[in-house]
């Protein structure tokens, strides 16, 4: 059983539906049911009846709810403590590998920005790589905290989600697409695309949800550097595939998809042969969920997931 179970046990018994419980933690709704699924599967019982429209806890999840949070309240605690006891002292590094392009961009600042108040003697290494070698940096294990895409994942390696977001066509202002409210996914069979190499998780993103209608684009530029792709509209009557994080540009537009939403999932990778997470690494993955949760209060992130997108 992981910690992450115990947090999903515990929004969705507070709201009993699984939407806003998994709004509540930053996840979609199918991640939410999975996480909730696999932890019944482990523990052996059925922890929600779900008959009907309704979710109510069964004997079993009432049994589990107040040790839940008993158990959960005290790793917190716990962990407060041993990062106040030494929060005055931290020093070192913290190395930090990045395979989200719209993370490094919009995210990852205000991250710094927070981590730094709090622990200013702390330096960061981040590294921010292409999705073709983020799988072989992996592999060196040469970090403390990894944050990146789903489908970026290796075997052996755990990962924690941290936030859902859409992804949306990129068009000039001339662009047919440009005052549309959203374009639906079989629009684009023979439209002109500008998207990432195959092997980019945005790319294997938006290919599932091709294949899901049938629809096969005319794919007019493939770049595996995505700050060069969001260029691109300006000068060729084409959309790029991106996510609207990741850009803010007056002479472009970002015009959400549909039918099916196509999104990706952040979060973190810790290695699952290394069980010894530090105060450091937690304190910024701590951050980082803190940061997350005010840019989506304050609705500042664009693009972010609608409430329960349908899964492929």
């Amino acid at each position: 059983m992981e910690l992450r179970h115990l947090r999903y046990f515990l929004a969705l018994a507070e709201n009993l539906n699984f939407t806003k419980a998994a709004q509540s933690v930053h996840v979609t709704q199918s991640t939410l049911s999975h996480q909730i699924k696999q932890l019944e599967e482990r523990i052996g019982h059925r922890l929600f009846d779900r008959s009907g429209t309704a979710v109510t806890l069964t004997s079993a999840g009432m049994m589990l709810l107040p040790n839940a949070v008993r158990a959960l309240g005290e790793i917190n605690e716990a962990i407060r403590k041993l990062n106040g006891e030494s929060s005055g002292g931290m020093t070192g590094r913290l190395r930090i590998l990045i395979g989200s392009y719209a993370f490094a961009r919009s995210l990852f600042p205000l991250c710094v920005r927070a981590f730094n108040a709090e622990l200013p003697s702390i330096t960061l290494l981040a590294e921010e790589t292409l999705a073709s070698s983020f799988r072989r940096e992996l592999e060196t294990g040469s970090f403390d905290i990894a944050i990146a895409d789903r489908d970026a994942a290796n075997p052996g390696y755990e990962f924690e989600p941290v936030f859902d977001e859409e992804l949306c066509l990129l068009v000039s202002r001339a662009h047919a697409f440009a005052k549309r409210r959203s374009v639906r996914m079989i629009e684009l069979h023979c439209q002109p695309l500008i998207v990432p190499a195959p092997s980019h998780p945005i790319r294997m993103v938006m290919d599932r949800c091709l294949r899901a209608v049938q629809a096969e684009p005319t794919i007019l530029v493939e770049m595996n550097t995505l700050s060069t792709l969001f260029d691109l509209p300006k000068y060729v009557d084409a959309a790029a595939v991106t996510v609207a994080s990741a850009i803010a540009d007056p002479e472009l537009v970002h015009v959400p998809l549909e039918d099916p939403v196509p999104y990706r999932t952040i979060g973190f990778l810790w290695n699952d042969t290394d069980k010894a997470v530090t105060a450091v690494s937690r304190r910024f993955a701590d951050t980082v969920l803190n940061v997350v949760r005010q840019e989506h209060a304050s609705q500042r992130m664009p693009g972010y997931v609608r409430a329960a997108p349908p899964s492929l």
